[in-house]
């Protein structure tokens, strides 16, 4: 897992509303992701958005990742942010 700092407009070269990430998951497949995806997903001050493998960091890997039915993967930083959107601000993401 790799910790990040709130993105704030004006700050970068991008502007972008909302936060990024606070931690990533990262492992190699069948190394048990998705259950501690889904473990963390039940945590009470944790938010894990519906889209699991959203492949915004590794868009090399987004054809052979995605999965049928998982909806569109996240094509700009705004559409990325708006994954995490539906939480509360306290929340970690």
């Amino acid at each position: 897992m790799v910790g990040t700092s709130p993105v704030r407009p004006g700050e970068g070269s991008e502007r972008v509303a909302g936060r990024v990430p606070d931690f990533f998951l990262v492992g190699h497949p069948k190394s048990g992701t998705t259950a501690l995806y889904e473990m963390l997903r039940r945590h009470p001050q944790l938010y894990m958005p519906a889209l699991k493998e959203p492949c915004f960091l590794a868009p090399d890997q987004a054809r052979r990742l995605q999965r049928v039915g998982s909806g569109p993967l996240p094509q700009t930083m705004e559409e990325y942010t708006r994954l995490f959107a539906a939480r509360a601000r306290a929340a970690r993401r």
